[in-house]
């Protein structure tokens, strides 16, 4: 009969003394290198999607990034990010009513988001001014 002498640092090794840490690292590290091999390729693919009114109205107005340029708490980033998502609005397709009110409205929207990038005086209120959503969607949004 033979003694065996056990760590008692349980943390790092379990019952039959095999390293814990060691199994920890093995099984979390495939997940880690799919994440780095599946980026690149998700990315890519949001690049080729083009915007959605639903997607550019949740991330530009529902998340609350209009509200943040127009009451000035924006990064430049954001408000970059904000006149990014406003152009794409302009060129897409209203689903009801006229394109050409369509046109005019996004290009109102447009001209607020620059005048704010621009620092402009005026730049808040007229990002105020033209955000008022039921402007747009009493003419242009499905009921």
């Amino acid at each position: 009969m033979s003694l065996r002498i056990v760590d008692l640092d349980n943390d790092r090794h379990d019952q039959g003394g095999r390293c814990v840490k060691r199994h920890r690292w093995a099984a979390v590290a495939p997940l880690f290198l799919l994440l780095l091999v599946l980026r690149p390729w998700a990315i890519a693919r949001g690049a080729d999607e083009s915007p959605t009114i639903k997607s550019v109205m949740k991330v530009a107005f529902k998340d609350g990034l209009a509200r943040k340029v127009a009451t000035g708490k924006a990064t430049a980033q954001e408000q970059g990010e904000f006149l990014k998502l406003s152009q794409a609005l302009q060129k897409l397709t209203p689903p009801q009513g006229d394109a050409e009110s369509w046109s005019e409205k996004t290009k109102g929207l447009v001209d607020a988001v620059q005048a704010v990038v621009d620092k402009k005086d005026e730049g808040p209120a007229l990002l105020r001014a033209a955000t008022n959503c039921m402007v747009c969607h009493d003419i242009h949004k499905p009921k």
